[in-house]
């Protein structure tokens, strides 16, 4: 399953991200081992899961987004329709890395502007 998902045929025809809420997503890697993003709104999965003995397991996609940050995520996504800058990557430079510097920009940006939601975290 997990194989599918990564060459962008989702097994699981009823999973849906659940920042952008699109059906399916095709996924991106990244540059953390098992973690690809939403190749829709930028979010982060865990797709590769380890049992016992690490041995891969068949799991569905994993959001790794705090719990707490979900809710200004998804209301950044709803507001900008912009993807959020990848968050498992080794820095601005990394060779995964597809964030466009507009991207970056607007989450700064939209940061400062919504600093009063950012206070309950």
């Amino acid at each position: 399953m997990v194989d599918q998902y990564i060459h962008h045929t989702p097994a699981k025809v009823n999973f849906n991200c659940e920042i952008c809420g699109i059906a399916n997503p095709h996924f991106e890697w990244c540059d953390v081992h098992g973690v690809a993003i939403c190749g829709n709104c930028g979010i982060s999965y865990k797709l590769y899961h380890y049992g016992d003995g690490n041995n891969r397991i068949e799991k569905d996609p994993e959001l790794l987004t705090k719990k707490e940050w979900v809710e200004v995520v998804k209301k950044y996504w709803n507001e900008t329709g912009m993807k959020q800058p990848k968050e498992f990557l080794m820095g601005r430079n990394s060779s995964y890395n597809t964030t466009t510097k507009e991207e970056y920009e607007s989450w700064d940006k939209w940061l400062e502007d919504n600093k009063d939601i950012l206070s309950n975290i």
